[in-house]
């Protein structure tokens, strides 16, 4: 994780290792004689899990889901057979293909847990942290979350008792 509490280190490290496997594949994605179904289960089967691997679980913004795609992108290409020179859309090449786009391949991750989380019976803990409430204005709330006591001596101005 990164200071300011992103995982762009993470994702780093998950497009080398999806450019490391790439390299082992690359004449392969080239060759214009093997079968596109081919390209398409190596894609799917052994690069594509390597960038989705943990995704469920990370807080991945627009930036860091832009890397992902555009390192998708090379081998989307690379199996279509075309270069940046084509100019064709990354979606367009991707229903082409019949493959869905890596960001919503994402999004479907991250769906899957939520599920996971919300199918929790209601007394396990998870679900009693997901179902709670905070009561009082939203103003105090955000007051609650943001501002910490000064010193471990002094008590907190939120926190009654």
């Amino acid at each position: 994780m990164s200071e300011s509490g992103l995982i762009d280190f993470e994702i780093i490290e998950r497009i080398k290792k999806y450019s490391q496997n790439l390299g082992f594949f690359y004449k392969l994605f080239k060759d214009r004689h093997v079968p596109v179904k081919t390209k398409k289960i190596i894609h799917s089967g052994r690069l594509q899990t390597i960038l989705l691997y943990g995704s469920e679980t990370l807080n991945i913004n627009m930036k860091n889901v832009k890397k992902i795609t555009a390192t998708d992108m090379k081998v989307v290409r690379m199996i279509n057979g075309v270069t940046k020179m084509n100019k064709i859309h990354y979606d367009d090449l991707c229903k082409a293909l019949h493959l869905i786009p890596i960001a919503n391949e994402i999004k479907n991750c991250q769906i899957r847990r939520f599920g996971h989380v919300r199918r929790r019976p209601p007394d396990h803990p998870i679900a009693v942290a997901y179902n709670c409430t905070v009561e009082g204005n939203a103003a105090m709330r955000h007051k609650h979350i943001g501002i910490r006591a000064q010193s471990q001596n002094e008590p907190s101005p939120y926190v009654e008792g």
